[in-house]
């Protein structure tokens, strides 16, 4: 997920912690949230926990947006991946290669981000990146 300010550049990216956006969100007005949509992981070796957390931080995260009237737009992933020109995951060995390409997208895209970008950061700044575009096309 990621929280854009009204001209279009990220204030927030997800993973963090339920009041801390809850807190955010409250400090600026014109704020959008970008999610990804919740996907299923069919045919992927993931243990049930992991897919729990999942849902739930996405479950938390809307839910603290419809209560804070902030206008969300989900986001296929594939949708995002395609208009960034992200290529496609068969292309890598390794799950861990494909996440360091898009690590290293999100660097390229926010080379002066004041925070580290990091495997688990990069889809969300990359979700903002997408968002921004929409954003100047409107």
């Amino acid at each position: 997920m990621a929280i854009l300010q009204s001209d279009g550049t990220p204030l927030l990216i997800q993973p963090l912690e339920p009041q801390v956006l809850l807190d955010t969100i409250r400090k600026y007005t014109g704020v959008k949230a970008y999610l990804e949509h919740l996907v299923k992981f069919v045919g992927v070796n993931r243990t049930g926990a992991s897919g729990c957390v999942y849902g739930y931080s996405v479950g938390i995260s809307t839910g603290i947006l419809m209560a804070s009237n902030v206008p969300r737009v989900e986001v296929m992933p594939a949708v995002w991946m395609r208009v960034l020109n992200c290529g496609r995951r068969v292309e890598y060995d390794s799950h861990y290669k494909w996440k360091a390409h898009l690590r290293d997208m999100a660097r390229y895209f926010y080379s002066d981000w004041k925070k580290q970008i990091t495997l688990e950061t990069c889809d969300a700044l990359l979700i903002a990146r997408f968002g921004w575009l929409q954003e100047q096309n409107k």
